[in-house]
């Protein structure tokens, strides 16, 4: 039985045992236990505890009055005087720092009000303090409140009901009529308020018709004693959609399950299996596992407060099945790979027989993640990410920490780092508590961060260290391998660079890194103020400022020859392990600092605020789905981003959309709309049954002109649409003009630097490589060119081409001609005389690709589609074909 106790006079860290404490970490509960101090009206204390935090606030009289707890906000209610006199209302979070304005509920709606109201605004009158608010709650929604209903709370001499939402954000909207309640609750997956009234009653509400209970949905509660002294709680247990009322007397505690349908209560004798309690009283909180429930009875406390929480279906593989897990993460676009041992896959790896795994084994879950996601790489991120798709955790708000630009710490970077690395980005994560999987984990973010969006420390290096033994300002500088001296992490000796250079040709995890930098001049270094090293980049890091579990401030710096890739990287690392920050979610800022005078400060965890305005029909009309606007967005909370939706000039709604710092993968409206389509999920998506299709018309002109090129005598070939630089330009005699041609980033090899910007370079390399072939070889490619176009919201538009060669001792100039006005005639093309505009006609021209003399240009209504003639000498040379050429080229998207 996981039954503990909390005690208030004890220290918070000591109020739950590990034990309970793990599962109610891994059950993701977030209340906070109203535990009343117990010492009297006059010390004004209130404590609360949150027990998947293990964390303890102590609410003050100065602070306001707590009247309410709910999904770990805290509500305080203080008296204001302003005109009238009135209670403020604001809800507090102690872990996420939040504080959020409710409407100001006024006193003087008493018929009889005192015109002379206390002038001591700290002091509050009988009759003000009649219409304190009782009870505050929150909508349930975690992912986000609800619309229609952000906060509930009772109020007055009877306990009148009232509710706020966004839309009336500046008042309480009454409900009903005056009754003295119980308690209630609002579910927002049935959008109802449930309410236990004094007389035995219990209602169900909705909001939209306020003035009486939904569907007359009210009747006396059958097994209700007639003890006064009875105390009644709802409980909507979220994830099950299950509601529960609990009563406390006398005898102890009796829990029945409210079946809205049949319109009756079902006593749960039995076991509650699935189930935890979480309660919190006078002095005391509780913990206890819903199989022992009967345990309560032997409880003789009132309770101030009671939680349910379901531990079946939370993101956890320890309480989930395996096929639950599995169909968790195919819902959220993820695959569970696998569920193994380490023992299974060394027996694996040896071809040996499998074994049924032992208990004590540890159980390994290999999941496949999306290459972009890189906030899923980590066990911190996937959990974080799970959460909040389940609805169980609100989004993260990520911030700077509020420190002066002077107090900032700062890296300076010298002007020659330009010649190698010349980036870095900055970051310290203050008060982190690590433990033995959180550094592990940590560690293997970086690896897994190199592997991927680094490309192995190519593109960005991640150096981590620990602050506590390095003192700022630090400098970011290039110099000669031997000037550089330190002594590298897990070694005891000093290493010149140079030295190092050798010396890890045979290691075999970092040899792999050395190519990076050992050619070059000078190598990457980052010292400390007192010329400490504290890395080089991108090889190893000082053995000086090395963590450790003992490590409390992380520096984090990662130097990088792409300043996109490393602020993504940092933004990775610092988000993902802020979690474990004395203050949650809080990073510290470094300023960096260039000789040239320009500086930044690292790193940026502001919203990134889309460009472009994502319309509703634009989501609907892609995925398929027709919902309101407040759904759609609702269901994009759930994937982590931020929309607000509003009206356009059109009268079409469109979403705002806010990408927070762990999305990087948000670059377009269609990925907006892919979230969308994962949170909604793909199999909830009606099938339909499309109409039969026809190919589009650029398709089928394609297919017709291939055809009679074939019927010449030609034969097609199908080449890539990547190239070399070398082959889209020299090779072929021609300049880079840096307006026409798109250079890949970062290619994985030499072959796939440019999309072509023309048909023939893939040609004649397919004939270079054919050389030996019988001539005449007589070839061609219809397929896309590649170029750049501002016009375009990706910067680029393709083209299509047709292009065609004849190699052989008798090729020549009239051969290709006489394709050239096949081509232009089944096409429908006549030829006419320059100047003329209804067909084509050919101009001399002079292309370097071809023999002067022995080219032209074709002209279509007065534009030029496309060239042919005898390929210059030099460039069959460069591509090794010892054979004359002659090679047409035309864009046939221009007939269209």
């Amino acid at each position: 039985m996981a039954l503990s106790l909390i005690s208030r006079r004890s220290s918070y860290r000591n109020w739950i045992s590990n034990t309970a404490q793990k599962k109610a970490s891994a059950y993701g509960v977030e209340p906070w236990l109203m535990i009343k101090d117990g010492c009297g009206e006059e010390d004004g204390v209130d404590m609360f505890y949150s027990v998947a935090e293990n964390q303890g606030l102590r609410v003050r009289g100065e602070d306001g009055a707590v009247v309410g707890s709910s999904h770990g906000w805290v509500a305080l209610c203080k008296w204001q005087r302003v005109r009238e006199g009135c209670f403020r209302m604001f809800l507090h979070n102690p872990l996420f720092r939040h504080c959020v304005n409710l409407p100001r509920v006024k006193t003087l709606s008493n018929p009889n009000p005192n015109p002379n109201p206390n002038p001591n605004p700290k002091i509050i009158s009988s009759k003000h303090e009649l219409y304190k608010p009782r009870k505050v709650i929150l909508s349930n929604d975690q992912a986000g409140w609800n619309k229609s209903c952000r906060a509930i709370m009772s109020y007055g001499p009877q306990d009148r009901l009232a509710y706020c939402c966004p839309d009336f954000s500046k008042k309480w909207i009454h409900i009903g009529v005056n009754y003295k309640y119980d308690d209630f609750v609002y579910s927002s997956k049935r959008e109802k308020l449930f309410c236990v009234t004094k007389f035995g009653m219990l209602e169900s509400w909705d909001l939209e018709d306020r003035f009486s209970p939904k569907m007359n949905w009210n009747w006396k509660m059958t097994r209700m004693t007639d003890d006064e002294e009875e105390k009644k709680y709802l409980v909507f247990a979220e994830l099950s959609n299950r509601l529960f009322l609990v009563r406390h007397n006398a005898i102890g505690f009796d829990v029945d399950e409210i079946i809205e349908t049949e319109g009756e209560l079902r006593r749960m004798d039995g076991t509650l299996d699935g189930m935890t309690f979480f309660i919190g009283s006078t002095g005391h909180g509780f913990v206890v596992e819903g199989m022992d429930h009967h345990q309560m009875k032997k409880m003789n406390l009132l309770p101030d407060s009671i939680y349910f929480t379901d531990t079946k279906e939370l993101v956890n593989p320890d309480n989930k099945s395996e096929e639950e897990f599995d169909d968790l993460c195919f819902k959220f676009g993820i695959e569970l790979d696998d569920v193994t041992t380490e023992k299974a896959i060394l027996r694996k790896e040896k071809h040996l027989d499998e074994e049924k795994p032992s208990e004590d084994e540890e159980v390994i879950y290999k999941i496949e993640v999306p290459a972009n996601r890189y906030d899923l790489l980590c066990l911190e991120g996937l959990a974080q990410a799970l959460r909040i798709f389940e609805g169980l955790d609100p989004i993260p708000t990520y911030s700077l920490a509020n420190i002066s630009q002077e107090s900032m710490l700062k890296m300076h970077v010298k002007s020659e780092t330009s010649k190698i690395r010349p980036y870095v980005v900055c970051a310290v994560l203050r008060g982190v508590t690590f433990d033995e999987a959180r550094y592990n984990s940590f560690i293997d973010l970086q690896d897994r961060l190199h592997q991927n969006i680094c490309r192995r420390r190519t593109l960005v290096a991640i150096g981590t260290h620990d602050l506590d033994t390095i003192e700022g300002p630090f400098t970011y500088e290039a110099l000669p391998p031997p000037e550089i001296n330190f002594i590298p992490l897990k070694q005891t000796k000093n290493f010149r660079a140079d030295e190092l250079m050798q010396f890890y040709k045979s290691d075999m995890k970092l040899k792999k890194f050395l190519h990076i930098i050992e050619n070059s001049p000078v190598f990457p270094v980052i010292y400390d103020r007192s010329r400490t090293v504290l890395s080089l980049p991108p090889i190893i890091n000082g053995a000086h400022s090395a963590i450790s579990l003992k490590t409390k401030n992380v520096f984090i710096e990662c130097t990088a020859t792409d300043l996109t890739k490393a602020n993504i990287v940092l933004n990775t690392m610092v988000t993902m392990f802020s979690v474990y920050c004395e203050r949650k979610f809080e990073v510290e800022p470094v300023e960096v600092i260039y000789d040239d005078g320009k500086s930044y400060i690292s790193p940026d965890l502001s919203l990134y605020q889309m460009m472009v305005m994502v319309n509703l029909s634009y989501i609907s009309s892609t995925i398929g789905v027709s919902l309101p606007a407040h759904e759609v967005a609702r269901s994009l909370n759930k994937m982590q981003l931020h929309a607000k939706h509003s009206v356009l000039e059109n009268n079409e709604t469109g979403f705002t959309i806010s990408v927070p710092p762990t999305r990087s993968d948000i670059l377009h409206p269609i990925d907006v709309a892919e979230d969308f389509g994962i949170s909604y999920g793909y199999n909830e998506i009606p099938k339909k049954k499309f109409p039969s299709v026809k190919p589009q018309i650029l398709n089928q002109f394609t297919d017709l002109i291939k055809e009679e090129i074939a019927m010449a005598g030609y034969t097609e070939v199908l080449l890539f649409i990547l190239c070399s630089y070398k082959e889209n330009f020299t090779m072929l005699n021609r300049k880079d003009d840096k307006s026409t041609a798109v250079i890949n980033g970062n290619p994985r090899t030499a072959e796939f630097e440019v999309s072509r910007t023309s048909l023939m370079n893939g040609i004649l390399k397919s004939i270079g490589h054919n050389k030996d072939h019988p001539k005449p070889i007589k070839i061609f490619e219809v397929g896309d060119v590649v170029l750049l176009d501002e016009t375009k919201d990706v910067g680029a538009s393709n083209r299509r081409h047709l292009a065609a060669v004849y190699c052989g001792v008798a090729s020549g100039f009239e051969l290709i001609h006489g394709l050239v006005d096949r081509v232009m005639e089944v096409t429908g093309n006549p030829f006419v005389s320059p100047g003329d505009k209804t067909g084509y006609y050919i101009l001399s021209s002079n292309e370097p690709e071809f023999l002067p003399g022995r080219q032209a240009s074709i002209i279509y209504k007065g534009k030029q589609v496309g060239t042919f003639g005898i390929v210059h000498p030099q460039v069959l040379d460069n591509f090794g074909i010892p054979d004359p050429c002659s090679y047409m080229e035309v864009d046939i998207e221009s007939f269209l």
